[in-house]
């Protein structure tokens, strides 16, 4: 993107000898700019703040070339043997969607300068819409004035009560964003889980698979289904000091859905069972396997498991036998022992403050 008289590689280049760097930020929840700067270049980074709002154009070479740069990548991914095994667990686990939607060579390609640069300029259109926060070793007094100058002079009306809707490669496959009361109006969660469990390769083994089928059931419930929360991510880990294991569960959520988001989480990990078969326990037995198999060959995992259960390398055998023996009966006869989990959740309020 072309701010000003300056093209992409341009900017950068001044920015570089300026000390300083100011980056759009755009994804499905937010969007914004991200900058930092030495005290003596804050007012190039305002002035540059100011040209992403107002003299913002189309970079049509920067853009090919990032373009092509991102199909490419796309392209590399799809021959690769772990994004097989991930697409192939998803079609058993959800074999309702249509898969074939997903984002492609082609679909990227198909995107132009012109789309993309109409989307941004509605996004920055209103400077009202958006939070300014400024933090570091600045001398008030002087840098007063120009944000006074630059910012207070951007374009702006009264904030919008209404999300715009947000840009998707492909309608077909296009959903709703999650409904909130207002702008901002959201909260951060984090629910953990825990509980006893002792330290060994089996549960080691057992809670990284119930990791995969919880995080993607609750995705699906949560905010494909029920449409209560943006997405959704868990992360499971077994402690050995003390002996525990913990699953925390992070998600943003309008404050009138939070309750009813954390009681399906709960119900839906004690009923976690219900949900498993032995197509999708397979695949995603598959997928751990293969993913240890790519694992055997780091130095880091030879590490780590001689110190697993202080049985040294003996570890190493039980492990390999876990894995060529994992079957859907053991590991729900393991999940139905799991100890009651204990639950601590916390609210982090992201509504911007109001003035």
């Amino acid at each position: 993107m072309r701010v000003g008289n300056f093209s992409a590689v341009a900017i950068n280049k001044r920015m570089v000898a300026e000390m300083c760097a100011l980056n759009p930020d755009i994804d499905e929840i937010y969007h914004g700019f991200t900058g930092q700067c030495r005290p003596a270049s804050f007012e190039s980074l305002l002035q540059l703040l100011y040209l992403h709002f107002n003299e913002a154009t189309a970079d049509v070479e920067a853009f090919d070339a990032t373009r092509d740069g991102y199909a490419s990548m796309i392209r590399k991914a799809d021959n690769n043997s772990d994004t097989a095994l991930d697409l192939a667990m998803s079609r058993a686990m959800f074999p309702s969607e249509n898969f074939d939607a997903l984002i492609n060579p082609d679909s990227i390609r198909a995107l132009s300068a012109h789309d993309c640069l109409v989307a941004y300029h509605a996004l920055t259109a209103n400077a009202a819409d958006f939070v300014f926060t400024i933090v570091g070793n600045f001398d008030a007094d002087l840098i007063e004035p120009l944000i006074c100058r630059y910012i207070g002079s951007l374009k702006g009306h009264k904030a919008s009560v209404t999300p715009m809707r947000p840009l998707y490669l492909n309608d077909r496959v296009a959903q709703q964003p999650v409904p909130i009361n207002a702008p901002g109006e959201r909260q951060s969660v984090l629910l953990t889980l825990g509980g006893k469990m002792p330290f060994t390769a089996r549960n080691n083994i057992y809670l990284s698979i119930l990791n995969h089928i919880f995080g993607g059931f609750v995705n699906w419930e949560l905010r494909e289904s029920a449409r209560l929360t943006y997405a959704v991510d868990t992360q499971a880990s077994l402690t050995r000091v003390p002996n525990r294991w913990l699953m925390n569960v992070s998600f943003d959520v309008a404050p009138d859905n939070r309750n009813d988001a954390l009681y399906s989480i709960i119900n839906l990990f004690y009923n976690c069972n219900m949900y498993i078969d032995e197509s999708n326990f397979k695949v995603i037995a598959d997928h751990i396997r293969a993913i240890h198999a790519i694992e055997l060959n780091t130095n880091e995992y030879w590490l780590q498991n001689l110190l697993l259960e202080g049985q040294g390398l003996d570890a190493l055998t039980g492990s390999e036998d876990i894995y060529n023996s994992l079957n859907l009966e053991e590991f729900s006869r393991w999940l139905d022992k799991l100890e009651c989990p204990t639950f601590i959740t916390t609210f982090t309020d992201t509504t911007p403050p109001s003035h």
